[in-house]
């Protein structure tokens, strides 16, 4: 027999002093508020910041697309100016590695309607593309900017490790780690770039 009790700690009111200490100092240690670059203008929501994490990850792994289920970005907003490693686990911090895939055409946009389905009728967000998703589900649609999409082609798409073990995935292999989370995907991108502009990015419908 097995029992379970939730507990709310939204009522909780007592600290233990050690423990908040400890916390303090996680939260001030130098390596975590180090700036590794510049917001250029406020992020506004959640979508700019996952089309942010997926160029993130499109970047470092040479991927097609990539794709970060939305319930992956864990902050509404980010402020203009310095961002700091602290920021980018606050906004991911999950540490899931990413994953790689080989996909047809076809089988990407099953895979976009299964996540689709996953996320509670929410697009994932997205680089490497636009794509808008019929009201009824069950249909997507996909713009590459300028490039045809073609259900035969094969593309490799990326995404996190959440994703490939709950979405229902039809792809050419079996998919390999690229034996880094998306936290420091997003780490390596921020040093590289120095300069981040997102808002106003939508890539979803």
């Amino acid at each position: 027999k097995k029992e379970a009790t939730v507990l709310n700690v939204n009522k909780v009111r007592k600290e233990k002093a050690e423990i908040k200490k400890l916390v303090d100092e996680f939260n001030n240690a130098p390596s975590l508020n180090e700036a590794i670059a510049t917001a250029k203008t406020r992020f506004e929501n959640p979508e700019e910041l996952g089309c942010m994490m997926t160029d993130a990850i499109r970047e470092s792994t040479g991927a097609d697309f990539a794709f970060q289920n939305t319930g992956g970005v864990r902050v509404q907003h980010l402020k203009k100016g310095p961002i700091t490693i602290k920021d980018v686990y606050s906004i991911d911090p999950f540490n899931n590695e990413v994953i790689m895939y080989q996909m047809t055409g076809e089988q990407v946009k099953k895979f976009i309607l299964h996540s689709y389905r996953k996320n509670g009728g929410y697009p994932s967000y997205v680089s490497g593309m636009n794509y808008t998703v019929g009201d009824d589900g069950r249909s997507v649609w996909i713009d590459m900017e300028g490039e045809h999409f073609s259900t035969k082609k094969t593309y490799k798409v990326a995404f996190n490790s959440y994703m490939a073990s709950t979405v229902n995935i039809e792809s050419v292999d079996e998919g390999r780690s690229m034996f880094m989370t998306s936290e420091e995907m997003m780490i390596e991108f921020l040093r590289r770039h120095k300069t981040v502009d997102y808002q106003g990015i939508t890539r979803t419908k």
